[in-house]
């Protein structure tokens, strides 16, 4: 039927109305007409064959349907049926009732608009055919059916709409709505929903209809005129539709609706240009309302039909963002909000134009639309996201931008969605623009970027550059095979993508051209479709090179452009893909632009410019400029497209901009949480290619943050360097020197993270190179009584999983290659068998523990990689040991681990220590075993290993010896093994034989007293006591001392004793030793070297004697010794005469004669061997302290070498006896005492000796304090080792020790000294901090007064320089404490300002003795008498000032405090002292003669004689040189108004330092609860100039330079004043005097006078470089101090820095000073003059 016929047919029949003129089948007819017309729109005539009249009369019926489907709102009507319980919706929709008619007027009126939008865009047809009302009701009939019915229906929120019309009605607004639903039951609303789910059903067969009328709109927005209005209303409606829920499916009609949409918005956005910036807009509300699930956010298939090898790229997709996004597994998706961004940016693509300036001709890129864009959209974006709190919805916009992010991240490569990188790009441009932005802000607090924007910043700049690093890793990886290879036919080779080069089973395919073979399945084959001819991507890549260098330049054609031909083929054969096709064009011709820009002759530039020109050419065809001749294989389409976005692409080259940028904003200095954003950022990208962690810039930017100042910095690049160390060797060898230090590191979190990494690192790598060291610093921590709880729990699970853990085998993992030392590497390797030597010797006459082969034979011949854990742990075990040269560090952890638990402690980790001690007891027999294994192989491999033999020998001997002194038992079993060591015949150096002996008779010593009698008499039966005798003779200390211990502890053994065998050696090496002593007893001549070394080996060798002889000794006995007056009446045991029980009264008397030897040597040893006595023997230690033995050694008379060792003794001494008694062995030999009852042992004080030693060094204290503050480094030392002993054992005061140890902290030459003290201090502030507290203030006059006693010659100051990083920092020498045992409680700190302070308040003066002239002046002095806290010791004053403008202060509370307490201070003070001063001057005629008159309104005489170069000389003071003028009586009053000014100084400057505004000081209270004074942040300003803490210094004689000093104090104090008193804030922020003019006084003393306030012309001082940069040159005078280390600042040097930063304005401040005075406003009453900080 004709269009003519079938609307005659139409218009004569009879129809409803309230449905519309025509009927269901005949819209349907005319709408299948539309659909074959447009078919066939060339070869049929259509519409426009219809008379124009009927035409016209068509389109009025068309219309009437259109009008009455606008007025049609299902869901609105079917919700008001539900609400009056009228009829079911069964019955509504029933046919022939309302609700079917009405789902048919809409259905009618959307196949009327598609008809009539048909119609009007028909070709031939005229324009007034339609009226444009008929097309606007078209357009409002989409958006109407999309908001009212298709959006309600497909989400299923019509309930929710009608609750809404319903509240509306009522009037209740939000808030009332939600009470409401709140309130009422849910069944209504429930039944409600269930009902208009019948509805929704007839809805959603509409959607074919919504769809093609949205097609007809197309074209009309295409083909059409149309209002501004009409197009702006048509997009903000169609957006609607993205937020349907759509299924991921592409036949849903939902789904196929959405990219309805996206041609729709596209069509507007392409051809109105004007629109695009409102369409933009529109998007962003759009987003808020997007589905949020997992499921139906995302529901865009992506296509790879673009791509040159569809599933290959795939594939190639799923594998570079499979871990990293969250859409990377297949299928792909992406949200159709991202679809049709992309799509709005592609359609602005233009064809690119030269044009033709200056006879210059320019590339007009056409990709600037699509540029323009993207920026428009990343900015508008950025902003949302950038608003601060909840502000314009930033908290919901930053995951959406996530989303965007990824999705654009997945299609980037996707040649169909060519404009993700435009996007992706413009996106890195903002985020990166305002994060530089942030790291230019001066401080943390003046940050414009709010910090969670800043989060969401990193993040995804760090997931970007992820995706480019993992992108150029496969690359790397798979790179496109580019060079051709010819090789015969016979000679067959493999060159496959796979990498494998062996040929297999499968089929495999022959490279026509080359003759390569590749396996079929690699390159997309198989045996039933197999080419004919084949040729490899090399060879295709060649031949296309080939034929593109016919008609293009060869220096042009490379493998890019070889694959952007091949690309544009694809794009323009494949359908759809017009748009597509433009803009890979655009960018491709934009690349080649760039390149000709840099060519430097004009016809390489005319070959660029002719192959563009040949691109051109060709944009709207289908055809290319020059066609390739082959394709790629099925992997090497996804290679070429790989290629292309890595090393084409300018986009990707931007990847090494953004690291860098990176790697800037780790070093940035002001903001810690960029720098720490920075390195999460970089953690991302390191993620995606581990390779980049070993780039040298990658790893220096680690590192450095490594030992960043700011904890969550460095825990952050601890957790970057852990995430791959474990994976990657090379890059946990490349880091372990700066991971290893993070275990001391002062955070705790970073400690744990370190503790993590490193157990990770050496349970997957046993052989880790690094693990020996690892381990023992490990072990050290483990071992530290001050170490966090958790990080001490983390270090033993680490061990108990290292080494302790159940028996089991412990297979080194695949793909770790062992990197370890040379005896762990070999001792995988299969090792030799035992050769047969006997038991007790091989060859050279070597003594070694080798078993007999019956026991040998049970150790295998070849040792398997796959061990035993115990076997791994021994190994382990003793490469730690070796490396710390001592087994004391592994020691301590074990008896941590297995001595120190107490079963009734309670609890979930008293629970987990008793269970992990319970497995650590029985590893440990397994341990030992494995260790004897370990040392019988080594013996194996004695010629393997050369002279490395004696280290490990030693090593396993040690470690052994660990275990022998926590599990003697599990070591007893194998003592014949140990045994023969003790020969000390192993054919070893002498060191390394000295030290295997003494290991081993350490062991014999701790296995000796589990031993039964039929063993202790085999060994009385064999060599051992003659073993151990030689070995006192043979080697040195240490091994004399482990001898003659193991000698003593057998021969007093209960089987054995002084008859024994064992019992005589003893004797008579005591003998031996005691006859040469003896012998050379009264020498005093000890210039002979072997004399002297041999007297010092004997006395350290009799000393060792009496500490382990246990000997009964009365105490009545050792007072008769110490009677003695005179060492000459000592009368000393012959030889002879000694016995088993007088051996040590005769070595005491023999240790006394040789104790007051000439030679220091000789008396430091007799010392220390008395000392062996005392342990052994605590009465004589009595005793010889009430005769003043004791005393004696430590007076200051003593040499300084006995001093030291005097320390060393005591301290030893009490280690001792605490051992003995925590060891139980006290315990055991009082109970060993049969007359002791039980009832005794609990009423009397049957261990006495227990507290002799802690009463005897009691009484030493004070002396002890003494040493302490001793000018000798050494001294000072030693004696905090024994005072930090003693306040341990509780045997002193801390109140009296914490001043010392305060005054300690201002040692700032000695930081030994400073952390020794430290320590001590933040132990005995944990136990008492407000004993601390209280004693701070006594601590910091000591601190003072301790560095003018040991640095005379140096000036006072609290302030070292610390370099951290790259810069200098200032640092108060209380930093620590303050931080360590203060900083956590607000109390205490306001206490200790309060403390400081104090000391202002009032001040003690300094007893001088007047000279003559000085008595006469203060005979006539004036009635006016100063009080007597005037004269303080200003230098004290300075040093506290210097305190409180340098404590690390953690709010602004802290300083806001001092500023009240300063205010408070000089209110009461300063007004006293200015009537003091005025009634002082008064007589003289320099102050005003009414004593009601204000003393500070103005400049005085003395403030304009100040200005003078002599002031004391100058015409206003003339009254001063009056023979009547008191000058001693000013200066006292100029000493208290210095250190007023100190005070005012001191609040300018903390005023400054911390950026407290007048308001903040305003609103500060002490008592004030507001909670954000007091929070944990604080803004400061590093670039101050350095505090000004002189005061005023004068000699005695009081010179002239003395008295214009005291004329300049007096001037600046008055100028303060003013400034405090005046009110006047902008004033106040002029008239800072910090550190300007000072002068220094005859005697060295320091003024800091701020000259500029009395306009005094000041000489140009030196300028000295400010310590904020380091060059790298160091500065005169020496080099700068290292990283953590402190110099000393003194006064001077601050008033030097600070007058070089203020020098320029200085200059030409005389006249501006004398003018600034009069503006000032002046107190009319003298309550007035009060400050504000007093007030509150």
């Amino acid at each position: 039927m004709s269009p003519s016929a079938c609307m005659h047919h139409q218009t004569q029949q009879q129809q409803q109305t309230h449905v519309g003129p025509f009927l269901e089948r005949e819209l349907t007819i005319l709408s299948l007409l539309c659909t074959q017309v447009s078919n066939k729109r060339k070869s049929v005539e259509g519409f426009a064959a219809v008379e124009v009249d009927l035409l016209t009369t068509l389109t009025e019926l068309l219309e009437k349907h259109v009008n009455l489907a606008v007025n049609v709102d299902l869901v609105a009507e079917a919700s008001a049926v539900i609400s009056k319980r009228e009829m079911r919706m069964e019955q509504w929709l029933r046919p022939g009732s309302t609700g079917s008619e009405r789902v048919a007027a809409l259905k009618l009126g959307l196949e009327a608009a598609g008809i009539l939008l048909f119609v009007v865009t028909s070709p031939g047809i005229d324009a007034s055919v339609v009226s444009e009302d008929a097309i606007e009701a078209a357009f409002t009939l989409l958006r109407h059916n999309l908001a009212k019915n298709l959006i309600p229906a497909l989400n299923n929120t019509g309930h929710r709409l009608a609750a809404q019309e319903m509240d509306e009605k009522k009037g209740l607004g939000a808030s009332a709505r939600k009470k409401k639903r709140r309130a009422t039951d849910g069944g209504e609303s429930n039944m409600l929903m269930k009902e208009l789910r019948k509805v929704y059903k007839p809805i959603a067969l509409m959607i074919p209809l919504q769809i093609t009328l949205m097609s007809r709109i197309e074209d009309a927005i295409r083909t059409l005129f149309l209002d501004d209005q009409l197009i702006l209303t048509l997009t903000s409606g169609a957006l609607d539709a993205l937020e349907i829920e759509a299924a991921q499916s592409t036949q849903n009609p939902a789904n196929r609706l959405q990219h309805a949409t996206i041609g729709l918005v596209t069509a507007v956005f392409a051809k109105f240009p004007a629109h695009r910036s409102s369409i933009i807009e529109d998007l962003f509300p759009l987003m808020l309302r997007l589905p949020s699930s997992k499921r139906t956010m995302r529901a865009c298939l992506v296509q790879y039909s673009s791509c040159p090898s569809k599933h290959s790229s795939q594939s190639l997709m799923t594998s570079l963002y499979s871990s990293m996004l969250t859409n990377g597994q297949e299928p792909h998706y992406i949200q159709m909000i991202t679809a049709m961004l992309l799509s709005l940016v592609q359609c602005c693509v233009v064809r690119p134009t030269f044009d033709v300036d200056n006879n210059d001709e320019q590339l007009l890129s056409g990709l600037r639309g699509c540029q323009s864009v993207a920026e428009t959209f990343a900015i508008h974006m950025l902003q949302r996201c950038s608003r601060k709190g909840e502000d314009g919805g930033a908290s919901e916009f930053r995951p959406i931008l996530g989303n965007l992010v990824d999705d654009l991240l997945l299609v980037m490569m996707i040649p169909e969605y060519g404009a993700a990188q435009m996007v992706l790009f413009a996106c890195t441009l903002g985020l990166s623009k305002d994060i530089i932005t942030a790291s230019r802000t001066s401080s943390a607090s003046d940050t414009v970027v709010e910090t969670t924007y800043a989060n969401t910043a990193f993040d995804i700049l760090g997931r970007i550059c992820a995706a480019y690093a993992k992108i150029l890793a496969f690359q790397r990886d798979r790179e496109l095979h580019k060079t051709v290879e010819i090789v015969s036919e016979e000679n067959r080779q493999l060159r496959c993508y796979c990498k494998r080069n062996n040929f297999t089973d499968a089929l495999m395919v022959d490279c026509d051209n080359c003759h390569l073979w590749y396996h079929a399945q690699c390159v997309g084959l198989n045996r039933d479709a197999l080419p004919h001819e084949w040729i490899c991507d090399a060879c295709s890549l060649q031949a296309n090179m080939e034929n593109e260098m016919e008609t293009t330049s060869r220096s042009i054609v490379d493998t890019g452009f070889i694959i952007n031909r091949v690309m544009e083929k694809h794009l323009k054969t494949n359908r759809g893909y017009r748009v597509a096709s433009h803009c890979h064009l655009a960018k491709w011709v934009n690349e080649l632009h760039s390149k000709s820009q840099q060519c430097q002759t004009t016809a390489e530039k005319e070959s660029y410019k002719q192959a563009i020109g040949g691109i051109l050419e060709t944009w709207n065809k289908k055809r290319c400029y020059s066609n390739p001749k082959h394709w790629f294989t099925f992997e090497g389409g996804a290679r070429a497209l790989l290629t292309q976005t890595a090393s084409y692409s300018n986009f990707m080259k931007s990847f090494n901009n953004l690291m860098g940028l990176m790697l800037k904003l780790m070093n940035d200095k002001a903001h810690a949480s960029l720098r720490k954003l920075s390195i999460k950022a970089i953690e991302k990208v390191v993620e995606a290619d581990s390779k980049l962690m070993l780039l040298p810039k990658v790893m220096e930017a680690v590192s450095e943050r490594l030992s960043d100042e700011a904890i969550s910095v460095r825990e952050a690049a601890v957790s970057l360097v852990g995430n791959y160390v474990v994976k990657s060797p090379p890059i946990a060898n490349a880091f372990h020197s700066h991971l290893i230090p993070r275990l001391l590191d002062p955070g705790v979190s970073v400690r744990k993270r370190t503790v993590k990494i490193l157990q990770d690192i050496l349970v997957s790598n046993p052989h880790y190179r690094g693990r020996s060291d690892a381990c023992d610093k490990c072990l050290q921590r483990a071992s530290d009584p001050k170490e966090d709880e958790g990080v001490r729990e983390a270090l033993h699970g680490l061990f108990m999983n290292l080494w302790l853990s159940d028996e089991g085998e412990a297979a080194i993992p695949a793909g770790l290659q062992p990197v370890s030392p040379s005896r762990n590497a070999s001792s995988l390797a299969a090792s030799k068998s035992p050769s047969s030597i006997e038991a007790q010797s091989v060859a050279s006459g070597v003594v070694t523990p080798t078993p007999p082969m019956d026991a040998r034979a049970t150790r295998s011949k070849h040792r398997e990689v796959g061990k035993r854990r115990s076997e791994l742990a021994a190994e382990q075990m003793v490469a730690t040991v070796k490396t710390a040269g001592t087994n004391e560090h592994l020691g301590n952890f074990l008896r941590e681990l297995l001595c120190n638990v107490n079963d009734s402690d309670k609890g979930k980790k008293a629970a987990e220590r008793l269970k992990r001690q319970k497995i650590a007891e029985k590893q440990c027999f397994s341990l030992v075993s494995a260790l004897f294994e370990l040392l019988l192989t080594t013996e194996e491999r004695r010629g393997e290993l050369g002279n490395a033999i004696g280290g490990e020998l030693v090593a396993t001997i040690r470690t052994i010896g660990c275990f022998s002194d926590v599990s003697a038992q599990s070591v007893l079993k194998h003592l014949s093994i140990i045994l023969p060591y003790i020969k000390a015949d192993n054919g070893l150096s002498v060191a390394d034989e000295s030290a295997v002996a003494s290991a081993a008779c350490d062991i014999l010593f701790r296995v000796i007293p589990i031993l039964n009698s039929n063993e202790i008499q085999n060994l009385c039966s064999g060599s051992l006591g003659g073993d151990l005798v030689k070995i006192t003779y043979k080697f040195g200390s240490g091994a004399l001392y482990s001898a003659i211990r193991a000698l003593c502890t057998i021969a007093h053994f209960d089987e054995t004793g002084e008859g024994s065998i064992f019992g005589k050696k003893l004797l008579n090496l005591a003998t031996t030793f005691y006859a040469f002593l003896f012998k050379h007893a009264n020498r005093d001549d000890y210039s002979n070297p072997g004399l002297k070394n041999n007297t010092l080996r004997l006395l350290s060798g009799l000393g060792s004697l009496c500490h382990h002889h246990e000997v009964a000794v009365e105490a009545s006995t050792w007072n008769e010794e110490v009677d003695v007056d005179e060492v000459e009446e000592i009368d000393l045991f012959e030889t002879s005469e000694l016995n088993w029980n007088n051996v040590p009264i005769a070595c005491f008397r023999l240790f006394m004669k040789y104790l007051e030897k000439s030679d220091i040597g000789i008396r430091c040893a007799a010392l220390r061997a008395l000392s062996g006595v005392f342990i052994a023997h605590p009465r004589l230690m009595l005793s010889c302290a009430q005769c003043g033995l004791i005393e004696a050694l430590m007076s200051s008379e003593s040499p300084l070498e006995l001093q030291l060792t005097a320390l060393t003794c005591w301290k030893e001494i009490s280690v001792s006896e605490e051992k003995r008694i925590d060891s139980g062995e006290a315990k055991k030999k009082m109970d060993s005492k049969k007359n002791i009852t039980t009832s005794k042992k609990i009423s009397g004080d049957q261990d006495g000796d227990s507290t002799l030693v802690g009463g005897v060094l009691t009484k030493q204290t004070t002396r002890l304090f003494e040493m302490t503050q001793s000018k000798e480094a050494n001294l000072r030392i030693a004696s905090l080792e024994l005072l930090g002993q003693l306040l341990r054992q509780g045997l002193v005061n801390p109140n009296e020790a914490v001043p010392y140890l305060l005054a300690l902290q201002g040692d700032v030459e000695n930081t030994v000294v400073r952390k020794f003290a430290l320590r001590l201090l933040t132990v005995e502030g944990e136990k008492r901090p407000d004993m601390l507290r209280q004693r701070v203030c006594a601590g910091v006059k000591q601190a003072c007064r301790f560095q003018r006693a040991v640095y005379p010659t140096k000036e006072t100051s609290a302030l070292v320089k610390k370099l951290k990083g790259a810069r200098i920092h200032m640092e108060c020498v209380f930093d620590d404490v303050f931080r360590e045992c203060i900083l956590s409680s607000r109390k205490q700190r306001e206490g200790l300002y309060r403390n400081l302070l104090a000391m202002f308040e009032r001040v003690e003066p300094v007893a001088k003795e007047p000279t003559s002239s000085a008595k006469k002046a203060r005979s006539r002095r004036s009635s006016i008498q100063e009080p007597p806290d005037v004269g303080a010791d200003l230098s004290l004053l300075s040093f506290a000032a210097q305190m409180l403008a340098y404590l690390p202060y953690s709010s602004a509370g802290d300083p806001l405090f001092i500023q009240h307490y300063v205010g408070s201070v000089v209110a009461l003070q300063g007004p006293q002292l200015q009537d003091r001063l005025a009634a002082f001057l008064r007589p003289h005629g320099l102050a005003s003669a009414d004593e009601l008159d204000e003393v500070n309104d103005g400049e005085d005489a003395l403030e304009r004689a100040a200005r003078a170069d002599a002031p004391s000389k100058s015409h206003d003071a003339v009254p001063c040189r009056s023979e009547k003028f008191d000058w001693f009586g000013f200066a006292d009053l100029c000493k208290e108004a210095s250190s007023l000014a100190l005070l005012l100084r001191l609040k300018k400057f903390l005023r400054r330092k911390y950026n407290l505004s007048t308001q903040k000081c305003l609103e500060y209270t002490p008592d004030s609860k507001d909670k954000t004074f007091f929070r944990n942040f604080i803004s400061r300003n590093d670039h101050m100039p350095l505090f000004d803490s002189s005061i005023v210094l004068v000699s005695n004689d009081l010179t002239d330079e003395d008295k214009d000093l005291l004329i300049h104090h007096y001037a600046v104090f008055r100028r303060h004043m003013r400034d405090e008193f005046s009110h006047d804030d902008a004033d106040l922020e002029d008239s800072d005097d910090d550190g300007k003019g000072s002068r220094r006084n005859s005697i060295g003393g320091n003024t800091g006078m701020v000259a500029e306030a009395v306009g005094v012309p000041v000489p140009e001082p030196v300028p000295e470089p400010v310590p904020e940069p380091v060059h790298e040159d160091p500065p005169q005078g020496g080099l700068p101090p290292a990283e953590g280390e402190a110099a000393v600042v003194s006064a001077p040097e601050l008033m030097q820095v600070e007058e070089a930063e203020t020098t320029k304005k200085r200059r030409g401040s005389s006249a501006s000073a004398a003018g600034g005075t009069k503006r000032r406003r002046s107190s009319k009453a003298r309550g007035d003059v009060v400050p504000s900080s007093a007030v509150l």
